[in-house]
């Protein structure tokens, strides 16, 4: 019975996040960089939204709304590992193989990925469970083990907090379109073998 209340509450506070950012972003004066707040908000709100269209039922235009939406905000979020990658890579763990900068742009290139499939639509719901994947490992390799050591830098515990929440988001966004793709299979016509007349 809470499901819906706390989606919707969710839903609101984020939303209103995002006016901030939007505020910020029209200025004056113009502060660019509130683009990347503005995308990691709106991709909470997007995950807020699949919660009340999966209980709902079946809403494919709303789905379709939702995989786009957040696809763009992938698409922010990977132009800001590409624009940036030193600052990234300074967010990478220094025992990681590879070096900081390789990660950065390899993080980039992924959210780049999940935002393409998801607009194109193409493998989209793999996109989603891999791209919840690579947060998850934000959360547990970047951002906890320095929230741990340096517990008054609150940009840590931001961090951990935020991509937890966007890892959930783009994994109920995946649900929704499992969800909607399951319905889609179960209402398609099936053709009987017998004068190839159709059998519910």
């Amino acid at each position: 019975r809470t499901v819906r209340p706390a989606a919707m509450l969710l839903l609101l506070i984020f939303a209103l996040y995002d006016a901030c950012y939007l505020r910020l972003l029209i200025g004056p004066p113009l502060n660019a960089n509130a683009l990347l707040g503005l995308a990691e908000q709106l991709a909470v709100v997007v995950g807020a939204w699949a919660i009340l269209l999966l209980a709902r039922g079946d809403r494919p235009v709303g789905a379709t709304v939702a995989r786009i939406t957040f696809g763009a905000c992938s698409l922010v979020f990977g132009l800001a590992h590409f624009m940036a990658p030193v600052q990234t890579g300074n967010m990478v763990p220094a025992w990681l193989p590879g070096g900081q900068i390789f990660w950065a742009i390899a993080t980039g290139a992924g959210h780049a990925a999940v935002g393409l499939g998801l607009i194109a639509n193409r493998f989209a719901v793999p996109a989603t469970r891999l791209g919840a994947l690579m947060y998850m490992c934000f959360v547990l390799l970047a951002w906890l083990p320095g929230a741990f050591t340096h517990p008054t830098q609150w940009l840590r515990w931001e961090g951990a907090a935020i991509s937890l929440c966007m890892g959930a988001a783009l994994w109920l966004v995946g649900d929704l379109l499992a969800s909607s793709q399951c319905r889609a299979g179960s209402e398609r016509p099936k053709v009987g073998r017998v004068g190839g007349e159709a059998s519910a």
